[in-house]
């Protein structure tokens, strides 16, 4: 009985929306079409991203100067070798300009210790240490922590030495 006036129902329904378009047809204007595109305002001014940005735009001077990452400016840019390193200041740009192979990472974007495992892993430029007058930048993650283990790792220089002989083959 149920499924009878249920479908007693929708017949009704039916029947009650066909004299309304028959109307319609009959020389009454129809509604205008209910409109429910949203008009999107304007993009939100972005500063522009750099494919070609070192250290994701730490100052590598800072790392030197005053043992920290600390992000540079747009306004003091320097390129070498292919990538765009921002500066703190018109002071790091000029040291950065005029020595930019003591400053730059070692392994660019690449972790050192991982390096020596023979694996290129992103750097997180937060994570670094100055070895021997050296930039090195380390992966963080929940899974490595490469500075901490680099850290106890009895011999250092021979993770280095690894490392750029890993990294070597991994430029060409």
């Amino acid at each position: 009985m149920r499924q009878l006036y249920t479908a007693l129902g929708l017949v009704f329904g039916i029947l009650l929306l066909l004299p309304n378009a028959n109307a319609q047809t009959a020389g009454q204007a129809k509604p205008a079409p209910l409109n429910l595109h949203v008009e999107a305002g304007p993009e939100p001014a972005k500063a522009p991203v750099l494919a070609n940005l070192a250290i994701e735009g730490y100052s590598p001077v800072s790392y030197f100067e005053k043992n920290l990452p600390e992000k540079g400016k747009p306004e003091f840019q320097s390129t070498y070798e292919g990538k765009v390193y921002y500066l703190a200041s018109a002071e790091q740009l000029a040291k950065f300009a005029a020595d930019p192979k003591h400053y730059a990472p070692v392994f660019g974007e690449y972790c050192p210790y991982s390096l020596a495992l023979g694996r290129r892993v992103a750097i997180d430029p937060t994570r670094f240490e100055i070895v021997q007058g050296q930039l090195l930048l380390f992966h963080n993650s929940a899974e490595l922590d490469a500075l901490s283990e680099w850290d106890k790792n009895k011999d250092p220089n021979q993770l280095l030495k690894r490392a750029k002989a890993e990294y070597t083959l991994f430029r060409f």
